[in-house]
């Protein structure tokens, strides 16, 4: 059986009436009828909304994934971290997973430090702004990190 992962720009299609969601619709019938495995990347939960900020539980992001008629396919676990992840739904890392994803990070985002500390200490001189945007720019690569390490 194939399997596909929906990451969170494929959620995006769906609640935007995108020109991909027909595919991404298509693909969760074919997982309800059987004939593919398809999941939703648990990080997803973790991204920004279009409202600029960020959903406060999991629990939210399954009522969300309830609306969008996305319910009923597996959900793949990212990492847990502090303040960004949610611990209802992750999974701890062992030295491992933590040195892959740094490899995925630094391969990914090279500019970019693989800590959120030691990437905002260099815009704290700079004032509050710049650090609220380097803050989303580092969030929005460890998304992306984690999304490419659940696929």
């Amino acid at each position: 059986m194939e399997t596909f992962s929906l990451d969170t720009n494929c959620i995006i299609d769906v609640a935007d009436d995108r020109p991909g969601k027909q595919a991404v619709l298509n693909l969760v019938n074919c997982h309800r009828l059987g004939m593919a495995d398809v999941a939703l990347i648990a990080v997803s939960a973790s991204e920004r909304q279009k409202s600029g900020g960020f959903l406060a539980s999991y629990a939210d992001f399954l009522r969300r994934v309830r609306e969008l008629g996305l319910q009923g396919l597996s959900h793949i676990a990212g990492i847990g971290h502090l303040d960004i992840g949610f611990f209802d739904f992750c999974l701890l890392a062992d030295e491992t997973m933590l040195s892959r994803e740094k490899e995925l990070h630094d391969t990914l985002f090279p500019q970019i430090a693989f800590l959120s500390s030691d990437y905002l200490a260099a815009f704290e001189p700079k004032g509050l702004d710049a650090v609220q945007k380097a803050e989303r720019k580092w969030r929005n690569a460890w998304c992306d990190r984690q999304m490419t390490w659940a696929h």
